[in-house]
């Protein structure tokens, strides 16, 4: 007659008490399903994010192998304009460029926008190209050397 042990209930009907039991096991098994499905949406939303991010990075790598070949034009008077022209191009704030980080992918974005506005401006000197960036000018040689082309002056 009793299904579990713990249904004698002394005082109780047994079968009040295994049916006030089958729907606490219907109410934790839905709570259940509902937290199964709240992380597979949460995973789901960080792999879509993941895939976001590489996507970006991807087009931003883009953007700078097509600076380091001279493909991109910019306008501009001062190295700040096209600095922010540049920043606008990547998708980033210039003070993501212009940063004291030195993890590869803000390096990188760094040394092509130096090449951008060395290229931009020919008679610019590097102390002057170095108060843009807030680095020295031997930083900004450095730069430079590292990002020059084959037949290039500077």
């Amino acid at each position: 007659m009793y299904a579990h042990h713990e249904d004698r209930i002394p005082g109780y009907n047994p079968a009040f008490v295994a049916r006030v039991h089958a729907k606490r096991r219907a109410i934790q098994e839905q709570a259940n399903r509902g937290a199964a499905r709240a992380e597979a949406t949460r995973e789901r939303a960080a792999q879509i994010a993941a895939q976001r991010a590489k996507a970006e990075k991807l087009h931003r790598e883009a953007i700078i192998d097509q600076a380091l070949k001279g493909e991109l034009t910019f306008t501009g008077a001062s190295s700040a304009e096209v600095l922010k022209q540049f920043a606008q191009h990547l998708g980033v704030p210039v003070s993501a460029i212009k940063c004291k980080t030195r993890k590869a992918e803000t390096v990188r974005m760094r040394h092509a926008a130096i090449r951008v506005v060395a290229d931009h401006f020919p008679n610019i000197s590097y102390p002057a190209i170095g108060r843009a960036f807030d680095r020295d000018h031997t930083t900004i040689m450095a730069s430079l050397r590292q990002t020059k082309r084959v037949g290039q002056f500077r």
